[in-house]
């Protein structure tokens, strides 16, 4: 489990590739709110 102090555009990038590695064979559909840290 990851745990961030913040939450910017790369804790969330950090937190999109843990999502992927550990479910590598899944289709993930996130739901976001336009927030400055879900852009990069």
């Amino acid at each position: 489990m990851l745990e961030f102090s913040h939450l910017d555009s790369l804790c969330f990038e950090t937190f999109l590739n843990a999502l992927a590695k550990q479910y590598p064979n899944d289709l993930h559909i996130l739901q976001v709110d336009n927030a400055s840290a879900h852009c990069a």
